[in-house]
């Protein structure tokens, strides 16, 4: 099987619940980042501004993933995610396709990678 080269390429064979998800959660990236380009980056759905890696997200067995591109991010939302009942990790969190990524936190997150980029 080969690897998508698009997001909806990546989407379609997603079981529904996880795909229903992951269109929302790109509709809501893509409506705070107008002009972005969308694209596939290390086998996964990646928004982009200026050429950087913003926003990022995967579907996987058990959980749906976000993916900021940056280590420097999550710390500084890590309170946060926590309070959420979120798992993160160095480079993304965890979420189950039944929950929300709170507006407040992925307009946090895109700000902090917009700063980080000098994009902001």
């Amino acid at each position: 099987m080969s690897k998508p080269d698009t997001i909806d390429a990546y989407l379609a064979p997603l079981p529904p619940v996880q795909r229903a998800a992951l269109e929302q959660l790109r509709q809501r990236i893509n409506d705070r980042l107008p002009g972005n380009v969308e694209g596939i980056s290390y086998g996964m759905p990646v928004h982009k501004l200026g050429g950087k890696a913003i926003a990022g997200y995967g579907a996987f067995k058990a959980h749906l993933s976000y993916f900021p591109h940056s280590s420097l991010t999550l710390p500084q939302v890590e309170p946060v995610l926590m309070s959420l009942g979120f798992r993160a990790s160095k480079g993304g969190f965890q979420f189950r396709p039944g929950d929300t990524i709170p507006d407040d936190l992925l307009d946090r997150l895109i700000t902090l990678r917009l700063a980080e980029t000098g994009l902001a």
